[in-house]
């Protein structure tokens, strides 16, 4: 038991980790780890715990059409740009924050966290990739009501937390809140 705990607290230790704020009031933690190879992640607080019934999903939705492209990363030079350098952009979105992680060469960082910055300040939204990301959110939310092991999850989760619990709420959305969901309402 000695053991274990020596190695949980050595790996609690995480060297070369700094923070500091933006001007705009953003904190901001760094690490640096040696290697040709960056990581960006921007985390959003909200979470279902900002969401109502009628709106569950949206972050998840809104967040995942603008990374489609923005400002002065249109939606085609934005993916010739992330084909280019090979990057890595994933998305998880959960009940407390949302995160963006951003995956790429040293080299081209500067250049996809821009690009980031962009899509998220100044998103794109496009009819078309507001549609594809709807109807993939659609596609998921029935896949999963067809599965057992993720209805019972759900049940599950209903019967442990009090009405009117945030957790109550989906991340993902619901196929009732999702569906009306429009270009406008991810803005």
């Amino acid at each position: 038991m000695t053991t274990l705990l020596a190695l949980v607290l050595a790996a609690a230790v995480i060297p070369d980790v700094s923070s500091f704020t933006l001007d705009n009031g953003i904190p901001v933690i760094t690490r640096t780890v040696p290697g040709d190879v960056e990581g960006l992640s921007v985390f959003i607080l909200g979470g279902t715990r900002v969401r109502t019934p009628e709106d569950q999903g949206m972050e998840a939705l809104a967040l995942e059409a603008a990374m489609a492209g923005g400002g002065e990363f249109p939606g085609e030079r934005w993916r010739e740009v992330m084909d280019r350098t090979r990057a890595e952009l994933t998305g998880n979105y959960n009940y407390d924050f949302s995160r963006l992680h951003l995956r790429c060469l040293s080299e081209d960082l500067s250049l996809l966290a821009l690009g980031l910055a962009r899509c998220l300040g100044d998103p794109e939204l496009s009819p078309e990739s507001v549609q594809r990301v709807k109807r993939q959110a659609l596609a998921n939310l029935r896949l999963e009501a067809a599965d057992p092991d993720d209805r019972v999850w759900l049940v599950c989760n209903e019967g442990f937390m009090p009405p009117g619990h945030p957790y109550l709420l989906r991340p993902d959305g619901t196929l009732e809140s999702v569906e009306p969901v429009t270009s406008e309402d991810m803005r």
